[in-house]
């Protein structure tokens, strides 16, 4: 009869051999990267083999199998099974022949003479994020001599398909792996490689990369999800139209091909544009309509006469675009855009998502209805907090600045004219885009909107005539703002006043109706006191506070600057999500 002791140990034992062959895997995974020279066309496939790799380094953290005490839950004979599989695709050239009928091209290479590959496209880009995962080892060089002398291997012609299908099969096996974990750990693996995802389609330069990246993504493998998709799509478009460019990016040539793989901008004549219930009123910034007899949101942009031939390309850009974006960046898809050079305005029209008859559709705005005191839920404002936070982290993912971020840009629409009920408010749908620059152009360097409660929401650098280039961290301090708002539940002006001990209700007033200059306070000077600290932690909680400070934090505290921006904005929708209510 076995006891339990000897139970034990031989779960120990299988452990062991388990941890054994972990290791020849990662060994495995490293030879593998060094032998394969395919050249640029190869990127995607080295690439995927790396990424196995990541994802077995992570699954093994997990399950606590690299350290002294693995998790005693799972199913390690499984376990075993599977990492002896995935040692056996690895290492076995009679494997690679035999079962995928891959054939290799071989040039010995003397001891101590292999020549270093410097990696192109997408592994340049992980390679700088995750060095470690194209580290080399002595263990790694003799599993290659293993199999003789060691070599180095080529796909030959017409295997690339079959070496696809390897790397497939090394996937599946490491989704057998991730499927034995527990639901959180399972969840942690699909942050992580979202992440890494997130930071390398951002670090992209170019359409090549972004396409490679497109086509890694394998959301059904735990390999991306339908977010980062969204947002390597968009990217793929704002290269190809070279606007908004970041240090380093190059903008394609605008061959046939790339430009039928575009998306059109349409043109829509104004007079098609009918207003909701009334006229329609051009002054406005935002206007509910139909067009033909859809329903419609449509934003008004107004410029002088000098500007507008500038403008018209930005707004053509800005248009296209909008048209890319899905409800991952929480903004309406634009279906088009109205110019008219003769009143000197332009209008970008959304489609609306809702269904009931025109007389029922209405719009209010966030700073609207803090200003009316209608009350909402504090799970309500953590779901809108929550929203706004994505859809910034989505823009500055594919290299996208909003730069107008504030409450009365932030717009719900209803079906129904009663705003009143908070439980029936809608999604926010973030609106006011800045302009979209083609290229590196710098012709138009004025604030998108010059008013001083506008100002409140800028970040002290970006004020003023003399504002330094806008930075994700600007973004990052105007969503700052908005959620301080969505936490206390009312207007920044009265927080500001409040803490300052200062009315800037009536000082802001007074400027404007004397248009003399006035020194406006920040919620940089504030996001430590004490005051502010206890109000909205008492509001909204701890975690939500520590997401809020997160937003305010002074840019020069951070060593990295705009590198390190991600990280923190992931870190911010991390802990409003992990508000309870």
């Amino acid at each position: 009869m076995v006891t339990g002791l000897e139970t034990a140990a031989g779960a120990a034992q299988v452990i062991s051999l388990a941890f054994q062959v972990f290791q020849g895997c990662i060994d495995a995974y490293k030879f593998c990267h060094t032998a394969q020279l395919i050249g640029i066309e190869g990127d995607l496939l080295r690439t995927r083999l790396q990424i196995e790799r990541y994802r077995l380094e992570e699954w093994a953290q997990c399950s606590r199998l690299n350290t002294s005490s693995p998790d005693a839950r799972l199913n390690w004979p499984l376990i075993y099974d599977i990492l002896e599989q995935q040692y056996t695709i690895l290492t076995s050239a009679d494997k690679l022949q035999s079962k995928y009928g891959l054939k290799l091209l071989e040039d010995e290479v003397e001891d101590g003479k292999e020549e270093r590959r410097e990696d192109v496209g997408l592994g340049k880009v992980l390679r700088r994020l995750r060095p470690k995962l194209y580290s080399n080892s002595a263990s790694s060089k003799a599993i290659a001599k293993a199999n003789g002398p060691w070599k180095r291997m080529q796909w030959a012609a017409g295997g690339k398909e079959k070496v696809v299908k390897v790397i497939d099969d090394l996937g599946e096996l490491n989704t057998h792996l991730e499927r034995l974990l527990d639901l959180p750990d399972r969840t942690w693996l699909k942050t992580g490689m979202g992440a890494l995802l997130r930071d390398a389609l951002s670090h992209t330069t170019d359409l090549t990369e972004v396409e490679t990246l497109q086509a890694l993504l394998r959301p059904a493998s735990g390999v991306g999800d339908a977010a980062i998709a969204s947002a390597a799509r968009f990217k793929r478009i704002r290269l190809v139209l070279g606007v908004d460019q970041r240090p380093g990016e190059i903008r394609p040539p605008q061959t046939p091909a790339i430009y039928n793989s575009m998306p059109r901008l349409k043109m829509i004549k104004e007079k098609k544009i009918k207003a909701a219930g009334n006229v329609l009123v051009r002054a406005a910034s935002i206007q509910l309509g139909t067009y033909n007899d859809d329903p419609v949101l449509v934003e008004w942009r107004h410029t002088d006469a000098y500007k507008y031939d500038v403008l018209e390309k930005h707004m053509q850009a800005l248009a296209l675009l909008l048209g890319s974006v899905d409800n991952t960046f929480a903004t309406l898809p634009c279906i088009g855009l109205t110019a008219s050079k003769e009143c000197c305005r332009f209008a970008l029209v959304y489609e609306v998502p809702v269904s009931t008859t025109e007389e029922q559709r209405s719009s209010l705005t966030l700073h609207d209805a803090i200003a009316s005191q209608r009350r909402m839920s504090l799970r309500d404002r953590l779901s809108i907090a929550c929203t706004l936070a994505e859809a910034v982290l989505q823009l500055h993912t594919v290299g996208w600045l909003h730069k107008s971020i504030r409450s009365d840009n932030v717009i719900f629409l209803k079906n129904g004219q009663d705003l009143g009920a908070s439980s029936d408010m809608g999604k926010p749908y973030l609106m006011g885009y800045d302009y979209a620059r083609p290229e590196a152009e710098t012709s138009l360097t004025e604030l998108p909107d010059a008013t001083l409660q506008s100002d409140l929401y800028r970040h002290p650098q970006k004020r003023g005539a003399v504002a330094t280039g806008y930075r994700k961290q600007f973004d990052l301090f105007a969503l700052g703002c908005v959620l301080t708002e969505l936490a206390l539940w009312e207007g920044l002006v009265t927080t500001l006043s409040r803490l300052s001990l200062e009315d800037w209700h009536k000082a802001i007033e007074d400027a404007e109706r004397t248009k003399k200059d006035l020194k406006l306070p920040s919620l940089l000077d504030f996001w430590q006191d004490s005051q502010f600290v206890e109000d909205v932690s008492h509001a909204a909680g701890s975690r939500y506070l520590e997401a809020v400070q997160l937003c305010l934090k002074d840019p020069s505290d951070q060593t990295d600057g705009d590198e390190a921006s991600l990280e923190v904005q992931r870190s911010v929708l991390e802990k409003l999500q992990e508000c309870r209510v």
